[in-house]
């Protein structure tokens, strides 16, 4: 089952102080099949209104949300291997500068459809892409969000013009339980034909969007819109 590391954080200094050949590292040393840095941008409205009603985790996690380091492998187990294992030989030098407030999370996938703009050819997210992670409030809510996603939300995405995929993720270490990540084919499309139209429905309490949005507990930085800045694939994926 395929695995994401999601690494966010803050680079005072800018992208370049990360440097591309962090994603090359993550490929070539790592098995990793992918890697891509995304610099937040684009958000509209209906995203940061949600931003400013979600509920926020009470245990003091890091809040690095500038930058969004995505890294896909072919398994989990990849990133519980020994040599995986110990975090200085993966991470860049930026994540433990000051005011950085890195956090990692890792995922596996739970299910995914294709958009109109898609079917992609190989994993690698798009160039626009929104990030959402997550934890339901209750047990309950648990059971009602895959109610939302196989009934609503990913039917939607299905037809929602400019979407390329949607991936349905489930936490496996980190402080989410539940992750989404949407891919566009541009910001712009993101913004009219999904969060406009879909996304504006998560402050509004009488829609069953609103409702699923009501009930999760959200870490600072999430959701997370963003532009891919680089990317560093395996050359035989």
């Amino acid at each position: 089952m395929s695995s994401i590391l999601a690494t966010w954080f803050n680079l005072e200094a800018g992208p370049e102080s990360l440097g591309p050949d962090y994603l090359d590292r993550m490929v070539n040393d790592h098995e990793a099949e992918w890697s891509a840095l995304y610099q937040r941008a684009g958000d509209g409205p209906a995203m940061r209104a949600l931003g400013l009603a979600a509920a926020r985790p009470e245990t003091d996690l890091p809040r690095g949300s500038d930058y969004l380091v995505l890294t896909g492998f072919s398994s989990s187990e990849k990133l519980f291997q020994p040599s995986f294992l110990e975090w200085k030989s993966v991470q860049s030098a930026a994540f433990s500068a000051p005011g950085s407030d890195a956090r990692h999370e890792i995922y596996v996938e739970d299910f995914r459809v294709d958009g109109p703009s898609g079917p992609v050819p190989d994993e690698i997210p798009g160039e626009a892409i929104q990030f959402g992670a997550y934890t339901m409030q209750t047990l309950e809510a648990d059971v009602e969000l895959y109610h939302w996603y196989v009934q609503q939300r990913l039917r939607v995405m299905e037809e929602t013009a400019g979407s390329l995929r949607t991936r349905k993720l489930v936490g496996a270490t980190g402080w989410p339980r539940h992750a989404v990540l949407y891919e566009f084919d541009s910001l712009e499309t993101r913004l009219t034909q999904h969060e406009e139209r879909n996304e504006s429905q998560t402050t509004m309490g009488e829609t069953w969007t609103g409702q699923i949005a009501a009930s999760a507990i959200y870490p600072w930085g999430s959701p997370f819109v963003g532009q891919r800045l680089w990317v560093s694939a395996d050359s035989s994926f």
